[in-house]
């Protein structure tokens, strides 16, 4: 009875220890999921919800008995170069939930600060433990990276325009341009080039009457002339939105004009367009962007395309391989096609005015031809020998002649030595 009280204990403790042990085989390792769209576009902002002060990741799996984290992405300078001033957290800091989960903060404002440049912005969070203490902050070779990067792009603006590739000379045209793929609102640029709008520092006047112009991303569309100005002028420019412009180009004369369309972006706010030096002062130059794109006319007496060049050059190598073919060699029906394909495509080459869909076709049709070319058939006679078959004995029937006559000499040789011996013998 002891012996059984003794099993059933060891039996208990061993289960209990296994219990006690699954938690922590199935503790799962600290992940991070993101808050974040894949994609925007310039005038929008990071996080997903548009929300002030947004969660762009959660970290889970964290040890529900430490306060806390302290956490940072790699390329969070990055920040600089596509969106407006701002930074990750409060710290950046973040307590942790009895779920082991932990938020991590952007200080985003989707009001005032947007993407106002194209290019790719990677998140690659990274984690330590702490009580939130920044004179008993971590060390960065105390953090741990967590989980894959995570990679946010803004899309590239795309200015569209009505030029056509050909225009006649003595024509006018209503030029428009249009900047699209973007998250803005078109807005009137006489406001941004009122001067009075600007303190001494050239900076716009924060107030009540325009606050809802700060931080808004606006352009001036420009057209510039590059190449052909004399054979092209500008006339009639609107250039009073900040999304689309307008203009009459005349055209002169014959030849190429090539127009630079702009895009050129206002500095808004001081404090987000400014680029300051370490004791933060502002050195004159500004974080902005300016979308262009360069747009090339041909002008011509009637301002129609003119037809493509023919390219013969193949047609000419397969005529010049295959002009030495003899009709001796091939069977009269399919050299009579040959024939007949190979004259349609000289003729071809040298018509100048044969498009390239003729010249194609001609080559086509030769190569054909030439691929169906049947070999004449020969005679059974041997051109080599020249001599009939009854000329000369067939070799077998020469042994079976000799043969015969060994036959004879050996039975009248058996004979005669017959005889000898009989006379002997008598």
């Amino acid at each position: 009875m002891k012996f059984k009280k003794l099993c059933a204990a060891i039996v208990s403790l061993s289960l209990a220890g296994t219990l006690a042990a699954i938690p922590a085989m199935a503790k799962e390792p600290v992940s991070v999921r993101y808050n974040l769209p894949e994609s925007i576009k310039i005038g929008e902002t990071l996080p997903a919800s548009m929300g002030e002060y947004e969660c762009i990741a959660y970290f889970d799996h964290l040890d529900p008995s430490q306060p806390g984290i302290y956490y940072h992405t790699a390329d969070e300078q990055d920040l600089y170069s596509m969106f407006y001033p701002s930074h990750l957290g409060e710290g950046p800091y973040a307590s942790i939930d009895e779920n082991g989960t932990a938020q991590a903060i952007i200080m985003f404002t989707p009001e005032y600060q947007t993407a106002y440049a194209p290019g790719k912005l990677s998140f690659d969070f990274a984690y330590a433990y702490g009580d939130g203490s920044w004179d008993d902050a971590p060390n960065e070779d105390e953090y741990i990276s967590v989980g894959e990067p995570f990679t946010v792009t803004v899309e590239e603006p795309v200015i569209e325009t009505n030029a056509p590739e050909y225009v006649k000379a003595g024509s006018t045209l209503r030029f428009t341009t249009e900047l699209t793929n973007t998250a803005l609102e078109n807005r009137d640029t006489a406001y941004y080039l009122d001067e009075n709008n600007y303190d001494e520092n050239g900076w716009l006047k924060m107030d009540s009457s325009n606050f809802d112009l700060l931080h808004k991303i606006a352009y001036l569309p420009c057209v510039e002339v590059v190449e052909g100005q004399e054979i092209v002028k500008q006339s009639e420019q609107d250039y009073s939105n900040t999304l689309h412009s307008a203009e009459t180009l005349t055209f002169t004369g014959t030849g190429t004009v090539t127009l630079k369309v702009t895009y050129k972006q206002f500095a808004t706010c001081w404090s987000c367009n400014s680029v300051f030096v370490s004791e933060g002062n502002p050195t004159g130059e500004y974080r902005t962007y300016n979308p262009e794109t360069l747009i090339t006319l041909h002008v011509t007496e009637d301002g129609i395309a003119p037809a493509p060049e023919t390219d013969k050059e193949e047609l000419k190598q397969i005529i010049t391989e295959y002009s030495d073919l003899s009709a001796a060699d091939y069977t009269a029906e399919s050299f009579a096609a040959y024939e007949a394909a190979f004259k349609q495509a000289k003729a071809v080459f040298e018509n100048p005015d044969a498009t390239q869909e003729q010249v194609d076709a001609a080559m086509t049709a030769l190569k054909q031809a030439v691929a169906q070319l049947k070999p004449a058939e020969t005679s059974e006679t041997d051109p080599e020998d020249g001599k009939e078959e009854t000329e000369s004995p067939d070799t077998g029937d020469e042994n079976v002649f000799t043969g015969a006559i060994l036959l004879t000499c050996a039975a009248l040789g058996g004979g005669s030595l017959m005889m000898y011996r009989r006379k002997r013998s008598s």
